[in-house]
């Protein structure tokens, strides 16, 4: 099968995949989570000009319950059991470095992550991180897929991204990512990696035991095409 032959594939089954749920291009485009500018997406790939990415065949595999490759013009390996593609879901936004109120978008708008096939099998969530606060590491609109350390059984060890939480005297839960050193002397810290002034102070672990670790971060991507980008 030449490239030419996936692309024709490839765009005869998104095609119908959206005809199926009798959308046009702009409305589908929105409904399997590509960006704003995912209508030329679409378009180019139901004209054979390209064929949809691994992130984006994902998100088609999500609403049509078939392998992700089906939607790249491919055959799923035989052995391979179909629909397989693993999603987390995106549940909120976490300020990183900085304390912020944890703010959860609502059931109907936590768009669906695909989770890498080499990633363990642990219970997830991905959050949208806001902010300068650890742009070292995370700039602001990176997606962070994190694994809960109760759920998940981990222990977390220096050098570790984590996610730590607490409640503040108000009452509110807050939430942040940091990174978790321990010193040679077995003094453990959580660090925020900023190049802003305001958040460069790392904070002891045994002075601050209101904040719990609850997870660790798997895998972060800055260019994951959220729909609610820049809300």
């Amino acid at each position: 099968m030449t490239d030419e032959d996936r692309k024709r594939r490839a765009a005869e089954r998104v095609r119908e995949l959206r005809e199926s749920f009798g959308m046009e291009q702009p409305e589908f485009a929105r409904f399997i989570g590509l960006p704003k500018d995912g209508q030329s997406s679409i378009s180019k790939w139901e004209a054979g000009k390209s064929a949809p990415g691994a992130k984006a065949a994902a998100l088609l595999a999500l609403k049509g319950g078939k392998d992700a490759l089906y939607y790249q013009g491919l055959e799923p390996i035989a052995s391979a059991p179909s629909a397989n593609v693993r999603m987390a879901r995106i549940v909120g936004e976490v300020q990183a470095g900085a304390w912020r109120e944890a703010i959860e978008f609502p059931p109907d708008e936590q768009e669906p992550y695909p989770v890498p096939p080499s990633t363990p099998n642990f219970d997830m969530q991905a959050f949208v991180v806001r902010g300068p606060s650890m742009n070292q590491v995370f700039p602001d609109g990176t997606v962070v897929l994190v694994a809960g350390t109760i759920a998940n059984r981990i222990t977390p060890k220096s050098g570790d991204y984590v996610l730590v939480q607490r409640v503040n005297p108000d009452g509110l839960h807050e939430a942040s990512l940091k990174q978790y050193v321990v010193d040679v002397d077995g003094s453990k810290w959580l660090w925020p990696r900023s190049n802003d002034p305001h958040y460069q102070t790392p904070l002891l672990v045994s002075e601050n035991d209101d904040a719990s670790i609850t997870g660790r971060v798997m895998k972060a991507e800055l260019d994951f095409p959220l729909a609610r980008r820049g809300r």
